[in-house]
C-alpha cells in the first residue's frame, strides 16, 4: 500500500511533489475548479461508529471537469482527511448521490474504458485511511432511464464490489425537497 501510495502521488502531481504535503497551491487551475464545484463534500457529521461521511455527486462536474483533476483533487482531500484522529481509526463512509440522472443529465460513458474498475481498486488502494461502505443513491421514477441506471449500477456494483472490498449497497427512492 506504501509504494502504491507514492507511485500514484508520482502520477498526479509529478517527481518533485514525492516527499512533500500536497497543498491547495499544487492544484492546477481545473483541479481548483473540480475542488470548489461541489462534487465532494465532506459531512461534518459521523455516522454511529464514529466514521467520516464523504458525499459524492460526481455526474454534476463530469462533462466540465477532467477526470484526472477529479482524481487529483479526490487524493488532496483524502490527505486532508487523513489528519483528523478519528478518521484515522474508523475510516469512511460515502455517499454517492446519482439525483442528476433525473434531471436530464446526459450519461457520457466514451470514456469509460474495461480497465476502470482496476484503475478504482488502485485509487482506492493506494490511499491511506479505509472506506467500510458505499451507499449509492439515486431517484427511482418507473421511466426507462432509471431502468437502465439501475441495471447499470447492479453490473458495476458486481464487478467493483470483489475488487475494492468494500460494501456497497444500492438506495431507490423518489426525490423529495425539504
Amino acid at each position: 500500500k506504501f509504494v502504491n501510495h507514492f507511485e500514484m502521488k508520482r502520477q498526479l502531481f509529478g517527481a518533485s511533489k514525492l516527499v512533500k504535503d500536497i497543498e491547495q497551491d499544487d492544484l492546477s487551475e481545473e483541479d481548483l475548479a473540480a475542488l470548489y464545484s461541489g462534487y465532494v463534500q465532506w459531512s461534518p457529521l459521523k455516522d454511529s461508529s464514529q466514521r467520516t461521511v464523504s458525499i459524492m455527486f460526481p455526474l454534476m462536474s463530469s462533462k466540465e471537469v477532467p477526470l484526472m483533476s477529479r482524481t487529483r483533487v479526490s487524493f488532496y482531500l483524502r490527505m486532508i482527511a487523513m489528519e483528523d484522529i478519528d478518521f484515522q481509526r474508523n475510516g469512511m463512509i460515502m455517499i454517492v448521490s446519482a439525483a442528476e440522472v433525473e434531471g436530464g443529465c446526459e450519461l457520457d460513458l466514451a470514456g469509460w474504458r474495461g480497465d476502470s474498475a482496476k484503475r478504482a481498486a488502485r485509487m482506492t488502494e493506494s490511499l491511506p485511511g479505509s472506506t467500510h461502505g458505499v451507499h449509492i443513491c439515486f431517484p427511482w421514477n418507473g421511466s426507462f432511464r432509471s431502468f437502465v441506471f439501475s441495471s447499470l449500477l447492479n453490473i458495476t456494483v458486481s464487478v467493483l464490489n470483489p475488487l475494492l472490498k468494500v460494501r456497497v449497497r444500492i438506495h431507490r427512492g423518489k426525490m423529495t425537497r425539504y
